[in-house]
């Protein structure tokens, strides 16, 4: 049980340094296009577009995906996830000289950084997990990196109350308070320890044959199981793009929903991150039936329905030209409902953890021989899926965006299904001779596995 300990302490520490970095990033592109709006507002000429700059970050995060596996092998988890997090950094800080150029600079800057500390974060998280203890481990992770969404958010609700623009010094204020969370997150970070095998023994994170692993993301991109998981990587991506980013903003543009809409963008992120952490808590509470009784299947469709049930009353609630700035339209519900508009948050976060928690679950065990490579693969994939979400999101209207969600919705559910069977059972024997089953009252020791196990 000690060394089981001591292996959860090393992804809480891993949640927690996550969780302070991404309080600036998150909160960041939650708030963007409207703080971007506000400058332009002040200054006319200025030259930084809030989509373009999303969509370069996550480009660039995508490509580099390809390249950083070989890095982390030489490097190590662990400081490739501290010089990835200077790089949100630096994109923070970046945001105190108003200048267009040194935003697209910055986010590309942080799109190479998120490449590298995503992938890492995948290979420490499988190292220091076992068959029973990955989807614990997974979900434990993400409810605590997704407590960002949380802190963030509340710090905007509270800042931008009762304006219709964001002036200056609020502007800086708020830079100002996210670069100095974000440094400490560093910091923490470079706190972690070296992983840890099932008997409490330290295990390397290293490998000598880091173009092996560049050969092998390419080779295992064109697998029939990495093709299917695609789909559902690239839907977790445009979704997230949709979810963390667009929805609040057209919330805060949709000026029938209250005095002053832009208030709201604090609170829909909150509630946002509170349908992502409940999600990630009760799948980490429910893992160890979910994966080993019934499988990944059930929560991810589960997921689907949620998220198309929320595409649904965003697109009966907000008008169609919400993301375009402000506008007095209205959609079908004639004043839009603010009740509902939160609610559509909550569910945004919470089919958005059921998808993601047990794509993380799904790639661990699938391929946690060798695990750096097809989490850069899913990293690859996911973002390029939010990248160019932000480059059509400028352009085409919200209730097109919300029936092109939808469709993506129920494909990656149908391509997600197959690979799950698949991989409830080739590894199961082996595991069941390998893994020492934990003690403890929730664990039955004597039960035969009728399934695979499983990770984030």
């Amino acid at each position: 049980m000690a060394e089981i300990d001591k292996r959860m302490i090393n992804i809480f520490i891993l949640g927690l340094g996550f969780l302070l970095v991404f309080v600036s990033f998150q909160t960041m592109s939650n708030i963007l296009i409207t703080l971007i709006n506000s400058i332009k507002h002040e200054t006319p000429d200025y030259d930084g577009d809030a989509f373009y700059a999303l969509a370069i970050v996550y480009v660039v995060f995508a490509v580099f995906n390809l390249v950083v596996p070989p890095i982390i092998s030489v490097l190590g988890t662990r400081i490739s996830m501290v010089i990835g997090s200077i790089g949100y950094a630096l994109y923070i800080i970046s945001f105190f000289i108003t200048n267009g150029w040194t935003i697209y600079v910055a986010s590309v800057v942080l799109g190479i950084g998120a490449a590298t500390i995503w992938t890492a974060q995948g290979t420490y998280l499988t190292l220091n997990s076992d068959a029973y203890t990955v989807a614990r481990n997974s979900a434990v992770f993400w409810a605590c990196f997704q407590l960002s969404t949380l802190v963030g958010n509340a710090f905007v609700y509270l800042t931008f109350q009762n304006q219709e623009y964001i002036p200056a010094e609020t502007r800086t204020y708020v830079y100002s308070v996210l670069s100095g969370i974000c440094l400490v997150g560093v910091f923490i970070l470079m706190l972690l320890r070296p992983p840890l095998n099932s008997h409490g023994q330290q295990i390397s994170d290293t490998s000598n044959a880091p173009s092996k692993a560049f050969f092998q993301s390419l080779t295992m991109l064109c697998t029939k199981d990495m093709m299917l998981l695609s789909i559902s990587f690239w839907f977790t991506g445009a979704n997230l793009a949709f979810a963390a980013s667009i929805y609040s903003s057209c919330i805060g543009f949709t000026t029938k929903l209250t005095k002053f809409p832009k208030s709201l963008i604090g609170l829909v992120g909150i509630v946002f991150g509170v349908g992502e952490v409940i999600g990630g808590l009760l799948f980490g509470i429910l893992a160890d039936v979910t994966t080993f009784q019934w499988g990944r299947n059930p929560i991810v469709i589960f997921g689907s329905f949620v998220l198309v049930a929320s595409y649904a009353f965003i697109y009966l609630n907000l008008p169609t030209d919400a993301q375009f700035g402000n506008t007095t339209a209205i959609s079908y519900f004639d004043p839009p409902i603010v009740w509902l508009a939160v609610l559509c948050s909550f569910l945004l976060g919470f089919g958005d953890s059921c998808f993601n928690t047990q794509i993380y679950s799904i790639v661990a065990t699938k391929y946690r021989e060798d695990s750096a490579p097809p989490f850069a693969l899913f990293k690859l994939v996911q973002s390029f899926g939010s990248g160019i979400a932000f480059l059509y999101f400028k352009y085409v209207p919200l209730h097109y965006l919300l029936i092109a969600l939808t469709v993506m919705d129920i494909l990656a559910a149908i391509t997600f299904f197959p690979v799950e069977v698949q991989a409830r059972t080739p590894h199961f024997e082996q595991d069941e001779l390998n893994i020492q089953i934990p003690a403890g009252p929730s664990v039955n020791r004597n039960r035969t596995m009728a399934t695979a196990p499983k990770t984030e």
